[in-house]
């Protein structure tokens, strides 16, 4: 069992689809080349290095924000 299902409970699929429904964004912190490799549907790739200056695209998404690890 994964930390994920541990905290969250459900398999981790499961948990991301029930986040989107609620209208929940995910943003892929991997380099681009991870994120093209595999990602989820409607994900947005911000490499960690370039959150800091994405501050402002990450607040246009006018969502709860949930840290998922």
């Amino acid at each position: 069992m994964g930390l994920f299902s541990k905290l969250f409970g459900g398999g981790k699929r499961e948990r991301i689809k029930a986040l989107l429904e609620q209208g929940a964004v995910i943003i892929d912190v991997r380099n681009p080349g991870e994120f093209a490799s595999r990602n989820y549907k409607d994900s947005i790739n911000i490499p960690l290095p370039e959150i800091s200056r994405s501050i402002d695209k990450i607040k246009s998404k006018k969502t709860n924000c949930r840290l998922l690890c």
